[in-house]
């Protein structure tokens, strides 16, 4: 479980997205609103310019902490007045000082944060940074209207899929310990084409016996197990067993043996990130919630059968 969450707020729809569906969160967790404010005229004589922002953003950030009314859940607020350099700096340094577990980010927004998934904001989140990361997604109008804003009532753990590659520490055991054990689990696991495609059906017959074992293995009061085998494009294949189980969550980890989510910077991890219309939350504090963590691994494809 998580004990404190932070998440980069910028006060656009996306952001305040984020922070509603972390109510779903298990236990009671601390969640910080850190709002970034940047001037680089900071310590130049006459310019208090920056200053103002900054308490006008913390008055907002109060205003909207207020509203949110959560029984259990310790909200906090934070302003950073900086004078320049990279965003994703000034979340990582707030992140250890605070002891998050958890960043939490809206995939799209205004200001520094919108380009979250165009430059090398999350991907310095990943590199340096040593928290999970949670990267929501705000439904469009039309997504809306097919039913897109359920999730945000059921919870966001009411339907998750965990994608494992199988590498060490596994995803599947590490899920076991952060989610919810009444969260239903579809655990993913996707072959590359083989030179054959009997060689498919053998790789796909023993990820699915491995699948099984890993499910076996999970606690005995946990809720329900299905296990799926895809092949083809990896991102393609997670994004489209996500729509098609219509789950509420994709969990992935943030390395992996054959270089799935090795980096943010990998064409699969950083298209599931952008195109996925759910959250995905990326693993990286390994064994841990409670105090952040080292690094490191998951896998590619489209479900093959059930």
């Amino acid at each position: 479980m998580y004990d404190c969450v932070l998440v980069p707020f910028d006060f656009s729809p996306d952001s305040v997205h984020a922070v509603r569906l972390l109510r779903g969160l298990p236990g009671r967790p601390r969640v910080i609103l850190l709002h970034v404010v940047f001037d680089w005229r900071i310590g130049r004589v006459g310019s208090p310019r920056g200053a103002m922002v900054a308490e006008a953003a913390h008055l907002r950030l109060e205003e909207f902490r207020e509203s949110l009314q959560w029984e259990g859940v310790e909200v906090e607020t934070r302003v950073e007045l900086v004078s320049g350099g990279p965003f994703a700096d000034v979340v990582n340094r707030v992140a250890e000082e605070e002891g998050a577990t958890l960043v939490t980010l809206g995939r799209r927004g205004q200001g520094a944060i919108a380009t979250l998934l165009v430059g090398s904001f999350a991907t310095d989140i990943l590199r340096y940074g040593r928290q999970d990361l949670l990267l929501t997604h705000r439904p469009t109008k039309l997504e809306a209207q097919q039913g897109g804003e359920l999730h945000l009532d059921a919870g966001l753990f009411s339907r998750v899929a965990v994608c494992t590659d199988f590498s060490e520490p596994e995803v599947v055991t590490l899920c076991d310990a952060i989610l919810p054990k009444e969260t239903p689990l579809l655990l993913l696991h996707v072959v590359e084409t083989g030179d054959s495609l009997e060689e498919v059906r053998e790789q796909s017959t023993a990820a699915r016996a491995r699948l099984e074992g890993l499910a076996s293995s999970l606690s005995a009061d946990r809720g329900t197990i299905r296990v799926s085998v895809g092949v083809g494009d990896s991102a393609r294949e997670i994004i489209a067993f996500g729509r098609e189980e219509d789950v509420s969550l994709i969990v992935v980890k943030s390395g992996g043996d054959r270089g799935l989510l090795y980096s943010i910077l990998g064409s699969t991890t950083a298209a599931v990130a952008r195109e996925a219309d759910r959250p995905v939350l990326i693993l990286r504090g390994f064994g841990t919630t409670s105090k952040p963590g080292p690094s490191p691994g998951a896998d590619e494809g489209r479900f093959a059968g059930e």
